[in-house]
């Protein structure tokens, strides 16, 4: 019996592992915006193959521009430009963001 449960162990474990797909590669909507100081934009990301997990992180590389919430929200703080990355697992991409005018303009 012992042996039994222990096999069957094993077997749900190398299943799991298997249906395990890792991230080839991550796309983001937009891939360029124009935003208004104050204004929110919401990102959408899709992970490559789907059945690789859709978990990503968000980060901006300057958060004096632009922050970005873990939902993929961005806040535009201040006139410049920086990117908005969006990571899955070991592969990243970017939408290039600008930071214009006051806010109230649509999203371009």
């Amino acid at each position: 019996m012992k042996r039994y449960f222990i096999f069957t162990c094993l077997l749900v474990f190398v299943t799991l592992a298997a249906c395990k797909h890792d991230a080839e590669s991550v796309e983001v909507r937009p891939e360029t915006l124009i935003m208004g100081v104050g204004d929110t934009y919401q990102l959408n990301a899709k992970v490559k193959p789907d059945k690789a997990s859709q978990h990503v992180k968000w980060s901006s590389t300057d958060v004096s521009v632009a922050t970005v919430s873990d939902l993929g929200v961005v806040t535009a703080k201040d006139k410049g430009e920086c990117e908005i990355m969006v990571y899955a697992e070991d592969v990243k991409t970017s939408c290039r963001l600008t930071v214009k005018y006051a806010g109230g303009t649509p999203n371009l």
